[in-house]
């Protein structure tokens, strides 16, 4: 056969194949299929011990954020903008650090807590500062944030660097050393992206993984988690069950004007029910607290491995909690909110033995 003969060939053979549609390219890849919940087989719980939540004191108004590092619970009480320190073991108060001053290692209006390798940190509103400091609450290092009433999440990886997650159409992460200078963007790969506008569509849950240089994230609608990885970048996996797209309602309001200036108060709102209602990771996994599981509104903890994103088990919370965290012996630790009591439970899977405790650190020596 001639050249010119096969050339004719192979036109008439690409003609008779299907045509692709122009915007193929455009188009985003299919969702990944959901796995079905899967229970565990220890949902029943002990607890450990109780403070607060069933007491008639007032030691707690409104605990809203925990976090943990080593044997230290840490509390912030939005209520009396105080973050107290709480023994993990027994739920003894071992300090309380209370809203007074700008100075080093203080604050006015704290926002946000978050755990770090050897301690917490405290990003305050005032001063426009995250501030770390040790398991000793002595300080470690300060940094100024930009745009600081527009964080969404913080998530410190090490000593050197953290993120500042922004609630932006693209779920930026800002990252930073802890002079406060910025180092990079990176931006998550949401297969579902909403077309409402930023804000509060695209809040959602941060973590710090202790075990590698990764932050995980879940949003508080859609139906995916992630996790950003300061060398792999932004990975996205589906969440068991996936929450409609939130339908926002924006309003104005107009609070003080001059000649000069007008302060303006915008107020975001939504019927859409919570895909997730928070996030805690311990080890390789990471625990997310459904919000829409059609077994218990709130109740539920669906387990993924934090390398692959597969989903592992599901357990039953016995009740909804405003904020949780979970200790490296598997202990949960849960804020109470109620209209009698408020307060702090630990509470373990009934199989899971109880911690034993930590021996006391050795006392220094004597100088001669």
């Amino acid at each position: 056969m001639s050249f010119i003969n096969r050339l004719i060939c192979s036109l008439l053979l690409l003609a008779a194949l299907p045509s692709a549609p122009l915007d193929a390219e455009r188009q985003p890849p299919p969702p990944s299929p959901r796995p079905k919940r899967v229970w565990a087989h220890d949902s029943l719980w002990t607890r450990a011990w109780t403070t607060g939540a069933d007491s008639h004191n007032d030691r707690f108004v409104e605990p809203r954020q925990l976090s943990i590092t080593g044997n230290l619970l840490m509390v912030l009480d939005m209520g009396t903008r105080e973050v107290t320190g709480l023994d993990v073991t027994s739920g003894r108060e071992r300090f309380v650090m209370k809203a007074r001053g700008r100075g080093p290692g203080e604050f006015q209006r704290p926002a946000l807590l978050t755990s770090t390798p050897t301690g917490f940190a405290i990003l305050d509103h005032a001063t426009a500062r995250l501030t770390a400091f040790r398991e000793n609450g002595a300080v470690q290092w300060d940094a100024v944030v930009p745009a600081v009433f527009s964080v969404d999440g913080v998530c410190i990886i090490d000593e050197k660097q953290f993120f500042l997650k922004y609630p932006r159409g693209d779920s930026s992460f800002v990252q930073f050393d802890t002079s406060g200078r910025r180092l990079a963007t990176q931006h998550i790969p949401w297969q579902q992206p909403f077309n409402e506008p930023p804000g509060f569509a695209f809040s959602a849950s941060t973590r710090a993984a202790a075990t590698r240089n990764t932050c995980v994230i879940s949003p508080r609608f859609g139906g995916e988690w992630a996790t950003i990885d300061t060398k792999r970048g932004a990975r996205t996996f589906p969440l068991v069950s996936a929450g409609p797209p939130p339908k926002m309602q924006y309003s104005e309001k107009v609070l003080d004007r001059s000649l000069k200036t007008v302060t303006i108060e915008g107020l975001q709102q939504s019927d859409t029910p919570h895909a997730t209602r928070g996030l805690i990771v311990r080890g390789d996994t990471a625990i997310v607290n459904a919000g829409n599981a059609k077994e218990s509104e709130g109740r539920v903890l669906d387990y993924y491995l934090l390398e692959t994103g597969r989903y592992i088990h599901s357990r039953m919370l016995p009740t909804s909690f405003a904020a949780l965290a979970i200790s490296e012996d598997g202990t949960f630790f849960g804020a109470v909110i109620g209209p009698h009591a408020q307060g702090i439970i630990a509470l373990r899977p009934a199989n899971t033995p109880a911690p034993r405790p930590r021996p006391a650190p050795a006392p220094p020596p004597k100088r001669r």
